[in-house]
């Protein structure tokens, strides 16, 4: 059995998959199996080269029978898990060699309960300056709204590029944690529909609740086409983010800390 289960949600964009899965091949941990659950991508080419990419890269594919959004689309694929670790990677998440080594080395302590690496802005990337810092770690602002801390900063300076184990929250779009905390808290809350803040959500549930350490090692690093998984989207809206924060702060109000003037 694999140590890691990587699970990987898509919605079209097989290039992007492709990139992802390339990195993967790439990386020096080697004890990891993929799990790719497709939801519900337009028939036709776009879903035959999903299916091709997953034959190539020998990954296990689930697709949804209608299209369900993030939260669902990750949960479902989490239940055909069933190693110790489970890492949740976005299909525009390009993780470099030795990243899911430094992650998994996290996990030797018993109290952290979620490792995450160091994200920067990929070279097409359409929300930041490539090369420069997209996630080092999230922390809350004086209105209660999650904020990426150090965001756009070189990775040259060292107050940003530390490794930390008393992050609020870290992005969805990449980390790791253990098949026994994604079942204690129950996965991502799927009463944020379509998704944002479901990942929020877990993260705090996981420190605030479990009272496990949440770490960012700056030595693994991905790089992030940010919002590329979801373009094209059933809609045409995008996500609902003043909907899903109004839901977030109803359900999580009593563990939010305004908190990230402890970082910079």
């Amino acid at each position: 059995m694999s140590q890691v289960d990587v699970v990987i949600p898509v919605y079209g964009r097989p290039d992007m998959l492709k990139s992802c899965l390339e990195a993967l091949k790439a990386q020096t941990f080697t004890s990891f199996a993929i799990t790719v659950v497709d939801d519900a991508s337009p028939k036709g080419l776009v879903s035959e080269n999903i299916a091709e990419l997953c034959k190539e890269y020998e990954a296990r594919l689930f697709v949804n029978s209608a299209n369900s959004g993030f939260p669902k689309t990750v949960n479902r694929g989490a239940r055909k898990c069933d190693a110790p670790f489970m890492l949740l990677l976005n299909s525009d998440v390009m993780l470099r060699p030795n990243a899911l080594e430094v992650l998994i080395s996290e996990m030797a302590a018993p109290d952290v309960g979620i490792a995450a690496p160091m994200l920067l802005f990929a070279e097409n990337s359409p929300m930041g300056p490539a090369g420069k810092i997209q996630h080092v770690g999230v922390a809350f602002n004086v209105t209660a709204t999650p904020v990426h801390i150090f965001l756009g900063w070189s990775v040259d300076n060292p107050r940003a590029v530390r490794r930390r184990d008393d992050w609020p929250c870290v992005t969805g779009a990449c980390f790791l944690t253990r098949r026994a905390t994604w079942r204690k808290v129950g996965g991502f809350q799927e009463v944020y529909g379509r998704g944002t803040f479901e990942d929020v959500e877990f993260c705090l549930t996981v420190r605030k609740v479990l009272g496990h350490k949440i770490v960012v090692n700056p030595e693994a690093i991905g790089e992030h086409v940010v919002g590329a998984s979801a373009i094209g989207q059933p809609g045409g809206k995008g996500y609902d983010l003043r909907g899903n924060f109004q839901v977030f702060i109803t359900r999580m109000r009593q563990f939010v800390e305004h908190d990230d003037y402890h970082f910079w």
